[in-house]
């Protein structure tokens, strides 16, 4: 029996425990901590199952007596780096949920179902990461159709939501929608220190980016490499991004490029054979979906539609609730894995 930590946001701590109740690995865990990386002082409360789970905050935490870490950090504090890497010199197996040192060489980086076997290097650093949601949920897309053809290239255009930028992108966008529909003004005195912090210092009229009603670029230069490591066989990745008013779920239109790609592809036999992707004829969309998949009630699943061939491009579309499928699901997936080898 397994004792564990959670490091990680509220929000997404409650999506970790659900996802570890409903699968069998689950059941291996004798203790839980959920260890609050956020700096709310709020009262909260955490369940796994009829018990309550124990909560510490991050300059309080000793991380000896863990088996597995869960570890969602946040990649513009360097603090919770230095914590990732304390933790994993106690021996414990941590997990790094947002692919923070996914581009380490001696760091296995692994989406499960995909490319299991990298878990072999974990305990050279005793560290395992996640790639970013964006390279998870494209690999798991991706790989059923490499039965098929291998691309030459693949083209990934991800509309990222207000959660992709943790439990403080949900509050702003929800707080800045509330404000701009009574007619009042964004910037509330919280707010205004960290919006001046985001100013351009060369340039005195230069506004800070809102969430709310609109959308701007969010790049990454990491995410390319990220795939060739999940996914070897590609040859070459591109990723866009943009950051759009929705409060849960990602959507991304893949495009693969291929000289032997057409339409006779069984794509969807390959989609159908793995049992958490589903692909609907009707077009699927982040708002319903993400929804939807935000309760207690739900199976989180990869949705793929809007399939279409296309001159030597094969594309489609796909959504899933970033928190609860690409994180949650899949970091309960990959301590399985490795719990397993």
């Amino acid at each position: 029996m397994l004792n564990i930590a959670i490091a990680s946001e509220f929000a997404l701590a409650e999506k970790i425990l659900q996802a570890l109740e409903n699968h069998p690995f689950g059941t291996k865990v004798a203790q839980i901590t959920f260890v609050d990386l956020s700096a709310v002082e709020e009262e909260r409360n955490l369940w796994f199952g009829k018990k309550a789970v124990a909560e510490v905050k991050l300059p309080e935490t000793t991380w000896e007596g863990f088996d597995y870490i869960f570890f969602a950090a946040d990649k513009q504090q360097m603090s919770h780096a230095s914590a990732m890497a304390q933790a994993s010199q106690t021996g414990a197996i941590v997990l790094d949920l947002h692919g923070l040192v996914a581009n380490f060489d001696d760091v296995p980086v692994v989406v499960p179902f995909v490319n299991d076997d990298a878990v072999a290097g974990v305990r050279q650093r005793n560290i395992v990461a996640l790639p970013d949601v964006q390279v998870t949920q494209a690999a798991l897309a991706i790989a059923p159709l490499l039965r098929e053809f291998t691309p030459s290239k693949v083209m990934v255009s991800s509309m990222l939501p207000a959660s992709y930028l943790g439990d403080s992108g949900v509050v702003q966008l929800a707080g800045q929608t509330a404000r701009l529909l009574n007619g009042l003004p964004i910037n509330s005195d919280n707010e205004e220190n960290e919006e001046e912090s985001e100013k351009d210092e060369n340039s005195d009229n230069a506004q800070p980016q809102r969430l709310a009603f609109d959308v701007f670029p969010n790049h990454s230069a990491v995410l390319s490499r990220q795939l060739q490591r999940v996914l070897p066989q590609i040859a070459s990745a591109t990723f866009h991004a943009v950051q759009v008013p929705v409060f849960y779920g990602l959507g991304q239109m893949v495009s693969l490029i291929s000289d032997n790609v057409n339409d006779s592809l069984s794509n969807e036999t390959a989609w159908q054979m793995v049992p958490f992707i589903q692909v609907q004829a009707k077009t699927v969309t982040p708002v319903s979906n993400g929804a939807n998949e935000n309760d207690d009630e739900s199976q989180a699943v990869l949705h793929i539609s809007d399939v279409a061939w296309d001159d030597g491009e094969m594309r489609f579309w796909s959504v899933a609730d970033e928190q609860q499928f690409d994180i949650a699901f899949m970091a309960v997936a990959l301590a399985q894995l490795v719990y397993e080898r």
